[in-house]
């Protein structure tokens, strides 16, 4: 009768329960993903009543069905410019969030163009109206408004609205390479400025809007596109509002920030952004992506779940060796054991 040895038993079983636990380690997460969503009173929800309405919850809700368990962070504040949110990026706080980040929404660049309308509004009436959120009563006036155009197209003027706009682009191009260097796992989804009066009674106001926000959705497009970045998807929210204030902004109230509607649309057009779709909202003729531009969006956009299915891939193979490394321990003990009894 062959012996019993209790050390090389014990040894085998040793062995045996650190392959089990090393491979089935592979298939739980360690922690639950993250959503981050940077910018200003857009995302922090000024206007909504129930915080459910905003559309960092509805996203949210929608990334919970990729991922359960989905663990968001609202970092949205009122009239943060795209400086504030680069300085909040920067805290430690906000560094060791990003970090971990699976997903970050920003709205930013909004708040820039209201302090330079505010300032061509004060240089040309003496009122002030920083940071305004309210639609001023001076200029709703049609003929106000016609004369603040004629003023914005003056050489002068548009000699500083070029300043303005070379600083735009250097702030948020800063703000983005932050945030991807702090983010390096994130799908990070960056909107465009919407014009709060496009299909409002207010036609002059909506083309003194146009005249900035355009020139300022060419860079955040530019931005996102030169840097050919799948995890860096541009999201047309210009487009899903223009014509649409009616529908979409609190404009009754004669207040600039998304309806209950307004903000739903947001979070669809995300989620779509996110998944490679196109709807008819962000085909329209005042989208600010050119035909060319369109469809290396839905390319960029759709790059992302196809790296999902091939980091699934790579687990799987991963898990599959490691299974095959310890079948193989576990097979040259058990011969040690057999020649040892």
């Amino acid at each position: 009768m062959k012996k019993y040895n209790p050390i090389i038993s014990s040894f085998m079983l040793l062995i045996l329960l650190l392959c089990t636990s090393f491979t089935s380690s592979l298939s739980v997460n360690a922690a639950n993903d993250t959503y981050v969503a940077l910018g200003d009173s857009i995302t922090a929800g000024t206007g909504m009543s129930d915080p459910e309405n905003t559309f960092v919850s509805q996203f949210a809700a929608k990334l919970d069905t990729l991922s359960p368990g989905i663990v968001t962070y609202n970092l949205g504040k009122e009239g943060d410019t795209i400086n504030d949110t680069l300085e909040k990026v920067q805290q430690t706080d906000t560094s060791q969030l990003l970090h971990n980040a699976s997903y970050i929404t920003i709205t930013a660049g909004g708040n820039d163009i209201l302090a330079i309308a505010a300032s061509a509004a004060k240089e040309l009436t003496g009122k002030n109206y920083k940071k305004a959120t309210k639609i001023p009563n001076l200029v709703k006036n049609e003929a106000t408004a016609k004369m603040l155009l004629s003023y914005l197209e003056q050489d002068s003027v548009k000699t500083q609205l070029d300043t303005f706009l070379e600083n735009f682009a250097a702030d948020f191009h800063n703000l983005i390479t932050t945030v991807q260097t702090k983010s390096p796992s994130a799908t990070i989804l960056v909107q465009t400025v919407y014009n709060p009066v496009s299909g409002s009674s207010y036609h002059s106001l909506s083309d003194c809007i146009d005249l900035i926000v355009t020139q300022v959705n060419a860079i955040i497009q530019e931005e996102v596109y030169e840097q050919n970045n799948e995890k860096l998807l541009l999201c047309d929210t210009y487009s899903l509002f223009q014509n649409k204030a009616e529908q979409f902004i609190r404009i009754e109230q004669d207040d600039i920030h998304p309806t209950a509607e307004g903000h739903k649309k947001i979070a669809e057009a995300l989620m779509q952004t996110l998944s490679g779709e196109t709807t008819e909202d962000t085909k329209s003729e005042a989208a600010v992506s050119t035909a060319e531009s369109t469809p290396a969006l839905s390319e960029h956009a759709s790059a992302q779940p196809a790296n999902n299915q091939q980091s699934g891939k790579n687990r799987f193979l991963t898990w599959s060796a490691s299974s095959f490394i310890c079948g193989l321990f576990a097979l040259m003990l058990f011969k040690i054991f057999k020649s040892h009894t």
